[in-house]
């Protein structure tokens, strides 16, 4: 364990004796199952290759909901339950990339950025922090001529819209952070027609509301399970699945990781999460069941 910054901390999760771990790709993450049977989403960083060691960075959050006052509270030598790999913000190939990130959002980015350098294809960081002091990998991240710093604290958020003018129109923009941070480089973007690729620590505003005609009570079916359950008013697509016997993987409880995403095989999905792309969603063809709901009286999961 060691500490970054204010508040961060970067663990090393090694397998026991005679394991290796899998590998993963940039934009990955894994689930630690803390005591109570807590799940925590981290994004991983460092060589994808190493089979010896995971890295990933923590940010004790001052008012959260005490997964990360845990794993802040760990010894080196602690054992964690750690789920393996899976990647809903995967890097794609493209000619060249824009990453932004605001605060602990640098973890998921640099893994990028070692792609991207090791491809060869041109690219550019902006950071985004209150000071130095609470900005893990300055020093890294600040030997990078193509990175630029920002501190906010005492001159304000840079101007978004103008970093984006900066770069290559046809870049990919790949981001992660705070909710303010992602909500003004979505509309600053969407201004001069870009998409970006974001990852959320928090749900969207207005994101968990229902839709005009959502249904409040419906029913799911499990193809693959062969199981038909009734969802209840106040209650979860994945509550109402458990109580049937079937689990659908998941994290946040939020719509925010991805991590349970569900096949739509008939009907309509009201979308609630944090995650899915306008496309996505206008597709129907994926919903997270964690909190999204139905626009059908019936849907069909590939579960």
């Amino acid at each position: 364990m060691t500490p970054l910054a204010e508040r961060v901390i970067e663990l090393e999760l090694r397998p026991p004796a005679g394991f290796s771990l899998p590998e993963w790709a940039p934009g990955a993450h894994i689930d630690l199952v803390l005591p109570g049977d807590i799940v925590r989403s981290y994004s991983l960083l460092g060589d994808p290759t190493d089979r010896a060691a995971w890295r990933i960075a923590v940010l004790r959050e001052v008012e959260g909901r005490g997964g990360s006052d845990a794993i802040h509270r760990m010894k080196a030598g602690d054992t964690v339950r750690v789920r393996s790999p899976r990647n809903n913000f995967a890097l794609k190939l493209a000619p060249s990339y824009h990453f932004f990130a605001s605060g602990i959002g640098i973890t998921p980015i640099l893994p990028m950025i070692d792609a991207a350098r090791g491809q060869g294809i041109p690219w550019r960081l902006d950071y985004v922090g209150r000071s130095k002091a609470k900005l893990a990998y300055v020093p890294r991240v600040s030997q990078l001529p193509e990175a630029h710093i920002h501190f906010t604290c005492p001159a304000g958020r840079p101007d978004i819209a103008a970093l984006l003018a900066e770069s290559d129109p046809n870049a990919a923009i790949y981001a992660c952070g705070s909710q303010g941070f992602l909500l003004g480089l979505e509309a600053a973007a969407n201004a001069v027609g870009r998409s970006v690729q974001t990852e959320w620590f928090a749900p969207k505003p207005g994101a968990r509301q229902a839709a005009d005609g959502a249904f409040e009570t419906f029913t799911v079916r499990l193809e693959r399970s062969n199981i038909e359950v009734t969802v209840l008013p106040g209650q979860s697509i994945i509550d109402a699945c458990a109580e049937a016997g079937v689990t659908i993987p998941a994290s946040c409880y939020e719509g925010t990781c991805g991590s349970c995403l569900s096949t739509v095989l008939e009907g309509v999905p009201d979308h609630r999460d944090s995650f899915l792309s306008p496309s996505e969603r206008k597709a129907n063809c994926l919903m997270a069941a964690c909190v999204s709901k139905s626009m059908s009286g019936r849907l069909v999961l590939d579960w």
